[in-house]
Parts: structure tokens; sequence; C-alpha cells
């Protein structure tokens, strides 16, 4: 009994870093392309007058929103890890089988 909520416990553990580390990745494409997807955009505020500063803070409130949205996302994966890992079924049975299922 003792083994299976040990072996629980790093299954969920490694499904939350590899969530976490397809979520970055995720974050970082969706950045590179909002910003080349963007770049005309800038150039021409720059033709307009628009400052260094000005640019800047586009790219980093849109790159802010894309982050928001992405802990967001972490936030609800990593309660529901921890709603089911605290439940008598999460202790007896395969811990995916848990997160599905609740």
């Amino acid at each position: 009994m003792q083994n299976e909520i040990l072996y629980t416990k790093r299954l969920l553990n490694a499904v939350t870093i590899l969530l976490l580390v397809i979520t970055v990745l995720l974050v970082t494409q969706t950045m590179v392309f909002s910003i080349k997807e963007n770049l005309s955009e800038y150039g021409i505020k720059k033709a307009l007058g628009a400052g260094e500063e000005r640019l800047a803070v586009d790219i980093l409130l849109g790159t802010a929103g894309y982050a928001l949205v992405a802990f967001a996302t972490a936030f609800v994966v990593a309660v529901l890890f921890s709603v089911c890992s605290t439940t008598e079924k999460a202790r007896r049975s395969f811990a995916l089988e848990c997160f599905f299922s609740c």
C-alpha cells in the first residue's frame, strides 16, 4: 500500500514536470510567432514616431498576456492533480485513471 502511494506521487510529479516543460515551450513558441507576426506593425508604429520604449511595452504586454493564460492553465491542472491525489481512489489505483475519472 505504501509503495503504491509513493509510486502515485512520483508519477504525478513526473506528469506535472512534463506539463510544465510543454507549457514553457508552447508559450515561447507563441511569443516568437506573435513578435514575427507583428513585426510589420512595429515598423509602422516606429515610422509614425513611436519610441523604443513604446514598442518594448507593447511586446511585454503581449508576452504577459500569454504568460497569464499559461499560468492559469497550469494552475487548473495542478489543482486537478491535487484533488485526485487526495482521494481514496487515487491511493488504490493508477494516477492517470483517477485524473480522467475526477
